[in-house]
């Protein structure tokens, strides 16, 4: 059930050297927070819902670089890292 709620509902997901956040929330929720560790690191990641969407990743950065949301870097430096992802319109590639 755990890791139902974090792929299903939260959408945390590992592929590889990378891992991607891609929630499918209730639109009335504004913001959740999840504390991830990845061997010695950790990784804190907000997800903000400013338009109250309930799908849909407008942006994604980590510690302050806009990264791709879909392919979020994942390193073992024993570090704390930041992770701000905000849903809205995604980016037209």
């Amino acid at each position: 059930m755990y890791r139902a709620g974090l792929e299903s509902i939260l959408g945390l997901r590992r592929r590889g050297d990378t891992f991607i956040v891609d929630p499918c929330i209730p639109s009335s929720w504004p913001e959740y927070r999840i504390s991830w560790r990845f061997l010695q690191s950790c990784y804190e990641i907000t997800v903000s819902n400013p338009s109250r969407r309930c799908r849909g990743v407008g942006k994604a950065t980590l510690d302050g670089t806009p990264v791709d949301a879909r392919a979020i870097p994942l390193v073992n430096d024993a570090a704390t890292h930041d992770v701000q992802i905000v849903l809205g319109d995604q980016p037209r590639r």
